[in-house]
């Protein structure tokens, strides 16, 4: 069952939001697939979409928290999700 675009879209705010916040801002990790499998499961998220959730964040950041992408409006976002440079 997929869930909706705007609950999808919060459930991945959260989790950038929460890992974020789980690390300090000068310390960036590679975390391994079970670090990453327990910090979602710690973050109350279903254990039933968990490979999906480490094979998504593996494909967009190779599982490092250091990546980074410049936005078009200058900002720059931080964190897991971010796409690899390929």
């Amino acid at each position: 069952m997929a869930l909706p675009h705007h609950k999808f879209s919060a459930v991945v705010l959260s989790l950038v939001l929460l890992l974020s916040l789980s690390l300090s801002e000068t310390q960036s990790k590679l975390l391994t697939r079970c670090q990453l499998a327990k910090e979602l499961l710690r973050h109350d998220f279903p254990r039933s979409y968990l490979s999906n959730w480490v094979c998504l964040v593996e494909s967009e950041s190779g599982r490092s928290t250091s990546k980074s992408m410049q936005l078009p409006n200058q900002s720059v976002s931080y964190g897991l999700f971010q796409p690899i440079n390929r």
